[in-house]
């Protein structure tokens, strides 16, 4: 089966699926964040750290979910911004 997708198209579910690998990642150095806790002399500076690695990966993934209902609303903000510059080009023509 093959899929009919454009190269624009095939580069951007790459790097969505990238932002996936990089949320990941994030995640993995949270969870060795975790465990320096309860070795740490200073919890709270450890827990900020943790809250970093935390708040990196909860955006990753959030920005990542995001992309595909955004994608369709973009479509329709360019149609329009197009027409909008079309009509201030020629103002005399009315299409």
């Amino acid at each position: 089966m093959t899929t009919a997708f454009t190269l624009q198209t095939k580069i951007g579910l790459s790097v969505i699926m990238g932002l996936g690998v990089a949320a990941s990642i994030f995640a993995s150095f949270k969870t060795v964040q975790l465990r320096w806790i309860a070795d740490a002399e200073d919890p709270t500076y450890s827990l900020g750290q943790v809250a970093l690695w935390h708040y990196t990966e909860l955006w990753s993934v959030l920005i990542c979910g995001s992309i595909p209902p955004i994608h369709i609303l973009f479509r329709v903000a360019y149609r329009k911004m197009g027409t909008i510059l079309r009509l201030r080009s020629y103002p005399n023509q009315i299409s």
